[in-house]
């Protein structure tokens, strides 16, 4: 028997790994991971679907729950020891490093609430004990935690791979597919409609840009400031709910800064100070751009493939 223990990565970039029950597989989702999962929930491009995606499959069968328990030394949730200051915020999230302890590269001490990975992997440690014949195998698309699961002997497969292996005997089950498809439908509105809610902030902040002069014509000087008052608030709300779409939108304004900073008559043997200001103030507009993309994106397989090559 196979047992495969998924991580939020491999959910997030392939929902349908929850999707069948397989007489060869057991399906196991650490319970830091669900909770892990349950948290992405409440972003805005999650859709919150991921917690009623685990529900439905539990419900279904299709995998089960594996409990993590505690790992390394007490909690402080009670309050710290006397004279004691706590975990430094490394440590909290990593684990003691240096000649006071191992890191979590090499199987834990961990302070303080566990983290999913090295939850993880201590589930992966206790079923190997309990179960010697059972092959396991950390479902992951993290290159942190492959590596950490092969350093330890614990097989790794992609969730593609996954799918390859364990869907030849597989069942279907309709009712968690039903949720994998919601998840599906809503990533791609999401996206969409990022897109043009961030192609229309740019067009239409590069609009009165270029007719700033007949806009502010009609405007006496309290006006101008009621508008521009009422377009932060906008703004703000923007980022707040589509931040993907905010995002795109820098990126737009900022490229377009740059343009009409070189276009037409630009000389780059003779640069001025002003001019490299605005090219350097159009590259800021752009990178901050990206990076509310990144965390608009969050929590969707094109969020977890940005985190890949950019981590946060």
């Amino acid at each position: 028997m196979k047992r495969y223990i998924l991580d939020s990565s491999a959910i997030i970039a392939q929902p349908s790994t929850t999707s069948f029950r397989s007489p060869d597989a057991d399906l196991v989702v650490p319970d830091v991971v669900v909770d892990e999962l349950r948290r992405w929930d409440s972003l805005p491009s999650s859709g919150s679907l991921y917690g009623p995606l685990i529900d439905r499959a539990l419900s279904s069968g299709t995998l089960s729950i594996g409990p993590t328990g505690p790992v390394g030394p007490p909690d402080y949730s009670a309050g710290l020891p006397s004279g004691s200051t706590g975990p430094t915020p490394y440590q909290y999230r990593h684990g003691p490093t240096g000649p006071t302890g191992p890191d979590t590269d090499r199987g834990v001490p961990y302070y303080g609430p566990v983290a999913p990975d090295v939850g993880l992997l201590s589930y992966a440690q206790a079923q190997r004990a309990a179960k010697s014949g059972d092959d396991i195998i950390v479902v992951t698309l993290d290159q942190a935690m492959a590596r950490k699961a092969r350093a330890q002997g614990f097989g790794v497969a992609k969730p593609q791979e996954f799918l390859d292996d364990a869907r030849s005997n597989a069942t279907p089950v309709p009712e968690v597919t039903k949720v994998v498809d919601q998840i599906g439908r809503f990533q791609t509105k999401h996206l969409a409609l990022s897109a043009l809610g961030g192609s229309a902030a740019a067009v239409a902040a590069n609009l009165c840009w270029a007719f700033r002069g007949p806009i502010l014509d009609t405007m006496n000087a309290w006006g101008t400031v009621s508008v521009i008052a009422l377009a932060a608030i906008g703004l703000y709300a923007l980022r707040s709910y589509r931040r993907a779409a905010y995002g795109l939108g820098e990126v737009v304004v900022g490229l377009a800064g740059a343009i009409q900073v070189l276009l037409p008559d630009f000389d780059v043997l003779h640069i001025d100070s002003l001019t490299s200001l605005q090219l350097i103030a159009a590259l800021y507009v752009m990178v901050r751009g990206l990076d509310d993309f990144a965390k608009g994106m969050d929590g969707t397989p094109i969020g977890f493939a940005w985190r890949r090559w950019f981590p946060a």
